[in-house]
C-alpha cells in the first residue's frame, strides 16, 4: 500500500510504521502522571491516557504493576484498557468521584452516580488482562444494609435499592478481567462483564 508522507511515522528505531500500526500504540498511564502506589488519586492521569489513545485514533492503555486508586473512568471509541497481572484498579470510597449520569438502576431509568469503568455512547472498546478491578464496595454495602433494616419493617424493602446512593459498580465483587468488549454502547457499563471472573 502506498502511503503519503503525512501517513508515515518513524519510531525511535527508525522503522516505518503504517498509520494503522501507530494507532495500535501503547499509552502508558505512568506517562500521564499515574503512580500506582495505592494512595494517590489516579483518576485524572488514567483518563488522560484513555483520552490520548482515543485522540490518536485508538490504542491500548497500559499500567505498570501496582494499585491505582480511581474514581469513574470513561473508555472511548477505539481504546483498549489492558489490566495486566499485578495491576489493580481500586474504586475510591468517595461519592464525589463518580459523576451523576442518566442510567438504569434495578430496572428503572434515573440519574445515578457513574460506575468505576464506564462505556457511554462509544464503539469498539475492549478490556482485557489478568489484573483486578475492585469497586472496594464494603462501605456502600454497609450503608445499603443499614438502610434496608430501617425500611423493611415499614414495607419499603424495594425503596432501599433507590434511596441508598452508591457508584453503579460498587455492589459487585472484585473482577479479575479476562476479556470483554463493546462494539456499541449507549449507556454506562455496570462494571459486570460477562467474561470476567469474580475473585474471592
Amino acid at each position: 500500500m502506498n502511503l503519503s508522507h503525512a501517513q508515515r511515522i518513524r519510531n525511535p528505531a527508525g522503522r516505518r510504521l503504517t498509520l494503522a500500526s501507530a494507532r495500535a500504540a501503547d499509552f502508558r498511564v505512568a506517562d500521564y502522571g499515574a503512580k500506582g502506589d495505592g494512595k494517590t488519586v489516579e483518576t485524572v492521569a488514567i483518563q488522560k491516557a484513555i483520552d490520548a489513545a482515543a485522540a490518536a485514533g485508538g490504542g491500548t492503555v497500559v499500567f505498570q504493576p501496582g494499585v491505582y486508586a480511581s474514581g469513574a473512568l470513561f473508555l472511548k471509541s477505539g481504546t483498549h484498557l489492558r489490566v495486566d497481572q499485578g495491576v489493580e484498579i481500586r474504586g475510591l470510597q468517595d461519592l464525589a468521584a463518580y459523576p451523576v449520569m442518566w442510567t438504569r438502576i434495578a430496572g428503572i431509568e434515573m440519574s445515578w452516580p457513574a460506575a468505576l469503568i464506564n462505556v457511554y455512547q462509544q464503539s469498539k472498546v475492549s478490556l482485557s488482562g489478568q489484573g483486578v478491578i475492585d469497586g472496594d464496595g464494603k462501605v456502600w454495602w454497609d450503608s445499603y444494609w443499614n438502610l434496608r433494616k430501617q425500611y423493611e419493617p415499614r414495607g419499603l424493602r424495594w425503596a432501599s435499592d433507590y434511596d441508598c446512593i452508591a457508584p453503579a459498580s460498587s455492589r459487585s465483587t472484585s473482577l479479575r478481567t479476562s476479556k470483554c468488549s463493546a462494539s456499541r454502547s449507549a449507556a454506562p457499563a455496570s462494571g459486570r462483564c460477562t467474561s470476567a471472573t469474580p475473585t474471592t
